[in-house]
């Protein structure tokens, strides 16, 4: 059963997708950080006039944020003496610092605060200072299993980020327009929604054979992509195949002899592509191959063999590309598992 929307009380977002939708992350993009501040800091103050808890990360020095917050929340102090309000500090001039082990114990201890504190509610101002890894594959795993730790405790979260910052960080942009519910642009007086899925709770019950993208379990996940492991990715065959719903599994794997971990990095390559070019469906890595699922979406099968041959040619590398249909070529479960 579909979990109750957060309303936000702001008109595009509430009639567009009904609130915000418990347990997903939600990026807020503006051309500036006192712009995210001041609508942020509005949302806040909506949450805590309705007595609901929040937990609030602020990347500005304390005396500068409390000025600007009572400005907009005049009675700041008696929601966080009656703890509805939860208050952290980031220090500014860590956003300077790109330090992969830093990041990462920084991380460690904002997932213990989610876990401790008792609001399911999380605005970040300028989420910019949890993405300035030097290391990308370290970056999607930790970020990836921050949004699942949303997931596991329904939090909502809502986080802040520049234009320019985007702008000038395409990888780490397009991974989080992967894993993020919505993205929330505000320019020009005007919020503009993108989205991954209908939030409308009626549109969430039709939706029987909604598959997300990316495993919303960490036990699904595979460690090094982020992608479905084995384990979640059977499970979602299996109940295809119980449901006698027809289906494709479109795989490739690299062929150039290779160390493992080269072989995983071409991988993981090949799949950012693939979503890059608008191939944006479940996929499982299993040992030394990648499975693509299609259900609707199977005229994009052509598309993933073009995109796979320009990438063999340009990374001089030999990838083989394979394709199995149900129930063309399986029936059950087992002779599924023979093929995988």
């Amino acid at each position: 059963m579909a979990k109750d929307l957060i309303k936000s009380g702001i008109a595009e977002i509430d009639n567009v997708w009904g609130g915000f939708n418990p347990g997903y992350g939600y990026l807020l993009i503006s051309e500036k950080e006192e712009i995210n501040s001041e609508i942020l800091l509005k949302y806040v103050k909506r949450v805590l006039d309705n007595n609901q808890q929040i937990l609030y990360f602020a990347c500005l020095k304390t005396e500068d944020f409390l000025q600007k917050a009572r400005e907009i929340i005049p009675e700041m102090d008696d929601y966080i003496k009656r703890d509805l309000l939860f208050l952290h500090f980031i220090n500014p001039e860590f956003l300077k610092i790109k330090d992969d082990k830093k990041i990462i114990s920084a991380l460690i201890s904002l997932k213990k605060i989610l876990m401790k504190e008792k609001a399911n509610q999380i605005i970040i101002n300028n989420f910019r200072y949890f993405l300035n890894f030097e290391n990308l594959e370290k970056f999607y795993k930790e970020i990836f299993e921050f949004f699942m730790v949303l997931k596991e405790y329904s939090y909502m979260g809502l986080f802040s980020l520049t234009k320019d910052f985007i702008e000038q960080n395409n990888q780490i942009f397009s991974f989080l327009k992967e894993i993020s519910a919505g993205l929330i642009f505000y320019e020009e007086n005007k919020y503009h929604l993108f989205s991954r899925f209908s939030h409308q709770e009626r549109v969430f019950e039709k939706e029987e054979f909604f598959i997300p993208e990316f495993p919303q379990n960490l036990s699904e996940q595979d460690e090094y992509t982020g992608l479905y492991n084995y384990q979640g990715f059977k499970q979602i065959l299996d109940n295809l195949i119980e449901k006698k719903i027809n289906f494709a599994l479109f795989g490739y794997q690299i062929l150039t002899d290779l160390a493992d971990h080269l072989k995983r990095i071409f991988l993981h390559r090949i799949t950012k592509l693939l979503k890059e070019k608008e191939i944006r469906v479940p996929a499982m890595r299993y040992q030394d191959k990648v499975y693509l699922l299609f259900l609707n979406n199977q005229e994009k099968i052509e598309d993933c063999k073009r995109i796979i041959n320009e990438e063999e040619i340009a990374g001089g590398i030999k990838i083989a590309n394979f394709i199995y249909y149900y129930p063309r070529d399986f029936q059950t479960s087992e002779e599924l598992s023979k093929i995988l």
